[in-house]
């Protein structure tokens, strides 16, 4: 009842914190409301949505799920090749980010 997004924000403080130590990526997982994707976004963050064809779709009836789906990504990585496939498609949007960001 204090905040819809006070786990989120917490990951936020402590992402932000790790930065000031030199640390370049922090990854939050199981973003699953809309609220906390548009935080992340708001905070600097990027959405990346992994998409595997092979596995099914969680319960559609399940609440969280039905709200994971408002959420608009940033980025959407498919998963339907290998563990390699998947790693060098990861390192090759990760290249991309950095080079896209202005130097400090």
């Amino acid at each position: 009842n204090i905040s819809p997004i006070i786990w989120n924000s917490e990951l936020l403080k402590r992402a932000s914190n790790a930065g000031a130590e030199g640390c370049v990526l922090a990854i939050l997982g199981g973003i699953r409301f809309n609220e906390e994707a548009l935080h992340v976004q708001n905070n600097g963050g990027l959405i990346i949505e992994v998409i595997r064809p092979s596995i099914q779709v969680q319960d559609s009836n399940d609440p969280t799920e039905r709200q994971r789906s408002r959420i608009k990504p940033d980025h959407i990585i498919m998963n339907d090749g290998t563990l390699q496939e998947l790693t060098a498609k990861v390192g090759q949007l990760y290249t991309e980010i950095v080079s896209a960001q202005p130097k400090a």
